[in-house]
């Protein structure tokens, strides 16, 4: 994490000088009076751009952004600094680029309370959906939102989420888990609705009854320790998932869209309240022993 850390500060150093590129010459001239410090351009690469967009969201960084508030304050300051380069240079951002960015914030959206990053996290996204507007400059990305970005690239990006972490089933400790629970609430619950396909699997995954057999199948000679260890992670996320499904399912808005937005050959049928229970909701109601449990019913 430290070299990192220092690699992202160097970045940062780098845009900042991009982007207050008036105030060096009235410092480095203290020294050199004749100096001719020529407009930085670098930026503008699409090399550079794609190299540093790269870093900001490599497995490496956004694997250790959610242990280490550190590396995670370098991270958000780092993805500030490109979106005000990208503005300052008048870049043209293209999907690829916004998407890492996008991919970042998410990660660091997720980061825990006590790092205090998701005021700031947001106002990045904010400042990024801005910059996209600009580019745009269509009546379709009119009044963009701060979270608009996140609802525009919501396909592109959910998988991207769950590429870079580990096989499924995830723990709650899983920063890919934190990221895709911080995505999904920062989402409109009408584009959930219009993509619940691809985010059903998800869902589908965690907390359908065949989690509970393949568990029980793979702990038969584990110590009784370990398995209580096991259990008590597994209902932890089974609970983080309910709440989360219940706070989208929920919303109006959502309602809206399922029907109507659904692909006709998706996961989900048109049934979908019945498929919703028989997946989701049932396998979840089956009693088991235990206070866990209990509150998961």
């Amino acid at each position: 994490p430290r070299q990192i850390i220092a690699i992202l500060l160097l970045l940062d150093s780098l845009m900042k000088g991009c982007v207050s590129n008036d105030s060096i010459p009235s410092v480095l001239k203290r020294v050199d009076p004749v100096i001719f410090i020529h407009k930085p351009t670098w930026f503008k690469s699409k090399t550079s751009a794609e190299a540093i967009s790269s870093m900001l969201c490599h497995p490496t960084v956004t694997s250790n952004v959610m242990s280490h508030s550190s590396l995670a304050w370098a991270l958000l300051d780092a993805c500030s600094s490109f979106t005000k380069c990208a503005e300052t240079l008048q870049c043209n951002l293209g999907e690829e680029f916004t998407i890492r960015i996008l991919l970042s914030l998410v990660y660091l959206l997720g980061c825990p309370e006590e790092f205090g990053l998701v005021v700031h996290s947001s106002v990045v996204l904010r400042d990024l959906s801005s910059l996209h507007n600009v580019k745009q400059n269509s009546s379709s990305s009119a009044g963009l939102s701060q979270n608009s970005l996140l609802d525009l690239y919501f396909r592109q990006l959910l998988p991207k989420i769950a590429l870079t972490g580990p096989s499924f089933p995830w723990k709650c400790s899983e920063p890919s888990f934190r990221a895709m629970d911080a995505f999904l609430r920062c989402a409109n619950p009408s584009t959930i609705g219009g993509n619940f396909d691809v985010v059903a699997p998800f869902f589908i995954h965690h907390l359908s009854n065949s989690g509970f057999k393949k568990s029980e199948d793979c702990d038969g000679n584990d110590s009784s320790n370990s398995l209580q260890e096991k259990t008590a992670e597994e209902y932890s996320v089974r609970i983080s998932l309910m709440s989360l499904l219940q706070a989208i399912l929920s919303d109006g808005s959502f309602d809206e869209t399922i029907e109507s937005e659904l692909p006709i050959q998706s996961i989900l049928s048109k049934n979908f309240a019945t498929d919703v229970l028989l997946s989701l909701v049932l396998p979840n109601l089956v009693w088991r022993s235990g206070g866990l449990a209990a509150a998961l019913r």
